[in-house]
């Protein structure tokens, strides 16, 4: 019989080798897959909210108008007088008067908060300013009125001698 090859070929055992990664590299992958994902969610966030913001800033805001007519007083008095008496079975419709509802005033922002605040110091700025120059002006024309007098009064004195 002849030999089989299968029965003398020796077929190394395979070594398997197995490829390992460093405890380092997969943790700097995680730290830079969490930075990046977090970046990703808070950059859609601050758009989001931006977006937000933009509307809230651009939303058109309704106003009621009330118009109120004045009435004067005479005219009532004499609507008031010419009603003819009626009999005492009868009695007399109540005239509704219409009266003003008080409008609520909306509660400022802290935005609307804060640019009054700096509207109100602006002006107590300019307000001052405007102080400080009357009083320059002022002492200006004190100033010349005092040197009129001084030279009138030298112009008297030259005269006199």
């Amino acid at each position: 019989m002849t030999p089989r090859v299968a029965n003398t070929t020796s077929i190394p055992t395979k070594d398997w080798r197995r490829h390992t990664d460093s405890p380092s590299l997969w943790i700097a992958v995680v730290i830079g897959s969490v930075s990046l994902h977090l970046l990703a969610f808070w950059l859609i966030r601050s758009y989001q909210s931006h977006l937000l913001w933009r509307q809230e800033s651009q939303a058109t805001i309704p106003i009621d108008f009330i118009e109120i007519s004045p009435r004067p007083k005479a005219e009532t008095r004499a609507q008031a007088k010419a009603v003819t008496p009626r009999s005492t079975t009868q009695q007399l419709p109540k005239q509704v008067v219409p009266t003003q509802q008080p409008v609520a005033k909306p509660v400022p922002t802290p935005q609307d908060q804060s640019a009054i605040a700096l509207a109100k110091q602006r002006q107590r700025e300019l307000d001052q300013q405007r102080q400080r120059e009357l009083d320059q002006q002022r002492q200006r024309e004190l100033d010349q009125q005092r040197q009129r007098e001084l030279d009138q009064q030298r112009q008297r004195e030259l005269d006199q001698q």
